[in-house]
């Protein structure tokens, strides 16, 4: 858990620092925040049941699945 919160804080402060992080953003940020946890926490539960190539083929079925879903929105 502490990389996925070190990774998210950072990318938080980049953005801030970069002023892209407006007030508008904070609600929604803070809103993901619990999805984000819950899906670090599934991920974690899933990892440790998993030996690492089948977590791999998971992860990547899930990564190709939601890519498909965003090309087939785009169009």
């Amino acid at each position: 858990h502490g990389y996925n919160l070190i990774i998210l804080a950072s990318m938080l402060a980049v953005q801030a620092a970069m002023g892209r992080m407006t007030t508008a953003i904070v609600p929604v940020a803070l809103m993901a925040l619990p999805a984000t946890m819950l899906g670090v926490m599934i991920g974690a539960w899933t990892a440790r049941r998993l030996n690492d190539r089948r977590y791999d083929r998971v992860v990547l079925t899930v990564l190709l699945v939601g890519g498909i879903g965003l090309i087939v929105r785009s169009l």
